[in-house]
């Protein structure tokens, strides 16, 4: 409950609202005042765990529920940082979020808190994207409202990182304040953020302003983002000269954390797209303190749960139609609504993802640096993409986004169609799914393409099945590969890429199969006979056909293994190197159709 303290204190910020500045509409949405005792609220709260450095090598490991590391007692969050071995870690922390709990686009945040003391501590109250909808940090964004390194007492850092202000290229934008009583008094971290910019507060004192420059790669913060309270130990700043044992144990204490926000600003968060007849379906608003909440679903929806609060629980039919919101709050009410449709459910064995055959592009995005060069155009039913690209370190990529996300539980084998004559050497390729909330399939194994150059078309495939963990930022996390929104496709990139390259390469269709494609192929193919079968080193091609043929070879997985170009009725094709195993030959012509199959067994 509140206590009667805070209302006298929330009541008069309203009175004098006006002479701050402060819009009317301004309404509290979130909050902890920690009146209670043990762990954290879990409905409000959840724990980053784990011990793997967190990309900074940090020391700790952050342990879950546990009250040793973090609890509420004297109206007070403790995050208490210990020396202990733990789970091959030397030190154990605490690294509370708020994330499908509490998060925002816009608003004020403002964490009342004390920074612990003390040479090897960085306690920090921070951001991060909920969805990371532009890609891994720090493409996504961060935002710093307080970090603290105990080696240099007294001094408050706010930061926010980019894809284009970030420490690593050292642009990173930020502001440093020297408060005294840092480490002994409490003191108010807050940021204001609109969709214009974001204000930096120390105790209501306006320290830095960060604007927004009209691209993603300066401004990814138009996307919701969540909360997160931790005391680190090492690492690579808050290590930098080492850590002293003899301050342990060390505490980070939080007095409250509260999050306003304009009503206009509100938004209904749920799945925006389901498939027909879902059961369970959340959608939810803000928590408006002290607001009625009324709602309403399409007529063949049913709300189960839920209703008057400020999240519900809905029986989807098979209409798409507006979850709607009639929230009064100080004898006003307002309306707020967001549109639900219903997912692409693919339909047989093959869904085509996009085969350039409609005259439109506009599908496709260029989200990279001014370095970067893409053009497209569709080219007698292909795409054609030419590139050119001064460095592959920057990762060049263009995006490919569905009408609607795709439910690809049941069709999880990719099959490419291209040419390239590559000229240059550089056209090598990578395929990432993304699904809803922004997980990329960046986890390796990953779909890498070095494609025939030949000029001819020629088909590439890979199972995703087994294949749908995210990688970095979001390591242990799994693609949700019933939500899939866009594919992400990485041209001349990395330490695969070439500078200065610059390029061309159609592409005929991308397509998603029931089963791995090498042996889906094989139902509309010939059988051709291969001798020796089990093989060794090599194996002959029977028949007395005459002409030049690609021959794609792959694993059980579905997965390319090897590709020969080939002219009968030479028959002699080496497959030394290639691991023990069953294999599938698909045999195409020179325009890449698939043309013959076989079955090879490998010793």
């Amino acid at each position: 409950m509140m206590s009667w303290l805070y209302k006298i204190y929330l009541i008069a910020v309203l009175l004098v609202a006006p002479l701050l500045g402060v819009s009317q509409s301004t309404v509290l949405v979130w909050q902890d005042e920690f009146d209670y005792s043990g762990l954290p609220d879990s409905e409000k709260w959840d724990y980053d765990v784990g011990g793997s450095g967190w990309g900074n090598n940090e020391l700790q490991f952050y342990t879950e529920a546990d009250t040793n590391n973090a609890r509420v007692q004297n109206g007070k969050l403790i995050i208490e940082a210990h020396k202990e071995n733990y789970s091959g870690n030397e030190y154990t922390s605490a690294r509370l979020i708020t994330k499908n709990k509490g998060d925002w686009k816009y608003g004020r945040i403002e964490v009342r808190a004390k920074v612990p003391a003390g040479r090897g501590t960085w306690p920090a109250v921070w951001m991060l994207p909920t969805d990371w909808e532009y890609g891994g940090w720090p493409s996504s964004g961060e935002i710093d409202i307080m970090e603290y390194v105990g080696y240099d007492p007294n001094v408050i850092h706010q930061t926010v990182h980019t894809q284009a202000y970030n420490h690593l290229n050292g642009t990173e934008q930020s502001q440093s304040t020297y408060l005294e009583t840092a480490e002994e008094q409490f003191h108010v971290y807050a940021i204001e953020w609109t969709e214009d910019e974001i204000e930096f507060f120390v105790d209501g004192e306006l320290r830095f302003t960060f604007e927004n420059e009209g691209t993603w790669q300066k401004w990814p913060f138009d996307k919701r983002f969540h909360l997160l309270l931790n005391v680190a130990i090492g690492g690579n700043w808050g290590g930098a000269q080492g850590v002293d044992d003899s301050i342990f144990p060390v505490q980070m204490e939080v007095d409250y954390v509260r999050v306003y926000q304009e009503i206009d600003e509100l938004q209904i968060t749920g799945e925006e797209y389901i498939p027909p007849y879902a059961g369970q379906v959340e959608y939810s608003v803000s928590n408006v303190v002290d607001a009625e909440f009324e709602w309403s679903v399409p007529d063949d929806a049913e709300i189960v749960s839920g209703q008057g609060t400020n999240t519900i629980s809905v029986n989807w039919g098979n209409t798409e139609g507006n979850v709607s919101l009639d929230l009064t709050v100080n004898d006003e009410t307002y309306n707020f609504e967001l549109p639900v449709k219903l997912l692409t459910i693919p339909e047989g064995d093959d869904h085509v993802l996009d085969d350039f055959d409609d005259g439109n592009i506009e599908n496709i995005s260029n989200p990279n640096s001014e370095e970067i060069m893409f053009s497209f155009s569709e080219v007698a039913s292909d795409l054609n993409v030419s590139y050119q690209n001064t460095d592959p370190d920057l990762w060049p990529k263009f995006i490919i986004d569905f009408e609607t996300p795709i439910d690809l539980s049941d069709h999880e084998s990719m099959q490419v169609r291209l040419k390239t004559f590559n000229k240059s050497g550089s056209v090598n390729m990578r395929i990432d799914l993304v699904d809803q909330q922004g997980l990329q399939t960046n986890k390796a194994p990953v779909f890498t393409i070095d494609p025939v150059s030949d000029g001819q078309y020629h088909d590439y495939h890979f199972n995703f099945s087994g294949n749908w963990a995210a990688g970095a930022p979001n390591f242990g996390e799994t693609v949700n590969n019933e939500r899939i929104r866009k594919a992400v496709i990485y041209l001349n990139y990395g330490f695969h890429g070439i500078d200065n390259a610059s390029d061309s390469l159609w592409i005929d269709f991308l397509k998603m199969n029931a089963e791995p494609e090498a042996v889906s192929e094989l139902r509309q193919t010939q059988k051709i006979k291969v001798f020796p079968n089990p093989v060794k080193t090599h194996f002959h091609l029977g028949g007395n056909q005459k002409e030049t043929v690609n021959i794609t070879i792959y694993n059980a997985a579905g997965q390319p293994a090897k590709q020969v170009n080939h002219t009968l009725p030479s028959r002699r094709i080496n497959v030394s190197g290639l691991p023990q195993g069953i294999y599938f030959l698909i045999i195409s012509d020179k325009k890449g159709l698939p043309k013959y199959h076989a079955k090879l067994v490998i010793q």
